[in-house]
Order: structure tokens, then C-alpha cells, then sequence
């Protein structure tokens, strides 16, 4: 069977693929996982103890390193987990290219959207840090809140423009409207009048 090659992997799997599979496992997820793992023991500890520290700001840092530990494993366990099962089905199956590439292709579109999953924790990492201090927060409530302010003056801009505009295109509005003048009479009787036709006969 020959060998394709994908913009993510060569396919089948060879010794040399696996054995890379096995180490970006270790040092590219178990490792890391571990360390993060020591780390916030240690904070939750640390804090723990801390007497500067109130019960508010303790929960705050509590629940900032939990949700670093869950967006890691969200975003790295399900791509290295696949990356360690094609590693083992390879060394499971002695190399064999039937068997392997066959369960490659099946793991294949799993393969690519773990993978675009791990790059989530690219985006998340800075979100959590930036909204978990408190300056950013107001800074983020105020310029909501400006934005906000911008858009209702600009809705109430835009309605009293509409409603000027239907004014002056109304034929009925009262700024339109005209009144014709009444036929001036010269003063005296009229002509049609029976004075009038006595005073034409003398």
C-alpha cells in the first residue's frame, strides 16, 4: 500500500511515526498534565494557609485553577488519547499495513477535530486571565455600558429623523396645509341683488 501524506500525518503509520506518537504523548501532554497537576496542589495548599487572603479572593484563585486543569484536559486529552490508541493499534498489529491503515481511516476525522479542538486552548487561556482580574472587568463593564449608551442615542436619532421625514413628505400635515382666501366683495350691494338691479335701471 503506499504512502499518502496529509496535511496532518503520513498515512499509514510506520515505527517512526509511532515512536513519535508515543513521545508527544509524554512530553507533549502527560507531562505538562502533571505539572499543572503539582502546581495547583501547591496553590490550593498555599492559599489554604494564607491569612492575607479573603474567603472571596481564596474561591476566586480556587476556581481559576480548576478551570485551567478542565480547559487542558477539554482541549489536549481527546487529540494525544488518539494519538496514543494509533501508536498502540500499530505496535498491536506488528506493523501489519492492512490492519493499521484501515484503522487510521476510521480514526481519521476524530483525528482532525481533536485537533482543531486543541487549538481552542490558545483562544481560552487569555480570556480566563484577562477577565479574572479585576481591573479588566470594570474596564470591560464600561466600555459595554458606553457602547450601550451609543447605541440607544444613536436608535433615538434615527426615530425622531423618521418621524421628521414623514412630516414633510404628508400632503395632510398642518405645516402644509393651505387655506385658499374667500372672493372679495366691493362694498355696496351686490350686482345680482334686487338694490343692485333698481340702482343699474335708474
Amino acid at each position: 500500500m503506499e504512502h499518502d501524506e496529509t496535511c496532518f500525518e503520513t498515512l499509514p503509520m510506520d515505527h517512526k511515526v509511532a515512536g513519535y506518537y508515543y513521545a508527544r504523548f509524554m512530553v507533549g501532554f502527560a507531562v505538562p498534565l502533571s505539572i499543572i497537576a503539582v502546581t495547583n496542589q501547591r496553590i490550593f495548599r498555599t492559599i489554604q494557609l494564607s491569612t492575607s487572603l479573603s474567603a472571596a479572593q481564596k474561591a476566586k484563585v480556587r476556581l481559576l485553577a480548576i478551570a485551567v486543569v478542565v480547559i487542558f484536559l477539554v482541549c489536549f486529552a481527546p487529540y494525544h488519547l488518539v494519538l496514543l490508541i494509533k501508536a498502540i493499534a500499530f505496535s498491536y498489529h506488528r506493523g501489519a499495513e492492512e490492519p493499521v491503515c484501515d484503522f487510521e481511516i476510521r480514526l481519521y476525522t476524530a483525528s482532525v477535530v481533536f485537533l482543531s479542538l486543541a487549538t481552542v486552548n490558545s483562544v481560552a487561556d487569555p480570556i480566563i486571565y484577562v477577565l479574572a482580574a479585576e481591573v479588566t472587568r470594570q474596564e470591560v463593564c464600561r466600555i459595554h455600558k458606553g457602547w450601550k449608551k451609543w447605541s440607544t442615542k444613536t436608535d433615538d436619532t434615527k426615530l425622531a429623523c423618521s418621524k421628521d421625514s414623514e412630516e414633510a413628505q404628508s400632503p395632510m400635515s398642518p405645516t402644509n396645509s393651505y387655506a385658499f382666501p374667500g372672493p372679495v366683495h366691493p362694498p355696496g350691494p351686490s350686482p345680482g341683488t334686487p338694490e343692485g338691479l333698481a340702482e343699474g335701471s335708474c
